[in-house]
């Protein structure tokens, strides 16, 4: 800290004939105030609000890179379907509780050189998968998607509502009308736990 009997270092100018005083841009070096400028610059650092709004320096490495690992506390994948590879035409289901999760990101690959017809089905308070009885109608908790061969997919992008909704248990059709020769289907899940 700075002494207390150690003057800040300061210019004079003469501005219309009367002498100013200023004190220069400067910061405690250690011993005495260090002037600031291109060859000293003030100490500077990168500050990060915690959830609870409290300022703290940024943690790094001594190259200066900031510290940005993922720690996966709250997040998950969830393998529903690994590299399946389907060999005679029908449906093939996978099912996938997501109770757990405010919020879930799915994503599909289906390699197959046939085309898929994937159905995602909801299951809502104890319903069997498919429809449910709600003000005097059958309501289908259902979405189909007709996949290309070889299709990459995001499945959120095509349906926005697995975005939007707080997602219960979930069943995955895969249905093929052909036998597949090659290929496999693979569908993953990011959830972010409540």
């Amino acid at each position: 800290m700075p002494q207390q009997n150690t003057p800040m270092k300061r210019q004079f100018t003469t501005i219309d004939g009367r002498t100013v005083m200023s004190n220069l841009p400067q910061h405690w070096g250690g011993n005495d105030w260090k002037i600031t400028g291109v060859d000293n610059p003030l100490p500077a650092g990168n500050y990060v609000q915690t959830e609870e709004g409290v300022w703290i320096p940024q943690k790094g490495s001594d190259d200066g890179a900031a510290d940005v690992r993922l720690t996966g506390r709250n997040v998950e994948k969830i393998i529903i379907a690994d590299g399946v590879a389907v060999t005679t035409a029908g449906t093939y289901t996978f099912t996938g509780d997501f109770t757990k999760y405010k919020k879930v990101l799915f994503f599909i690959r289906d390699t197959h050189d046939i085309k898929c017809q994937l159905s995602i089905r909801f299951q809502v308070h104890g319903t069997t998968f498919g429809e449910v009885y709600e003000n005097d109608e059958w309501i289908t908790l259902g979405r189909i998607l007709k996949l290309s061969s070889s299709a990459d997919i995001f499945l959120n992008t095509r349906f926005p509502f697995l975005s939007d909704l707080t997602l219960p248990n979930l069943r995955f059709d895969a249905s093929y009308d052909e036998a597949p020769t090659s290929g496999a289907l693979s569908i993953t899940a990011f959830g972010v736990i409540n």
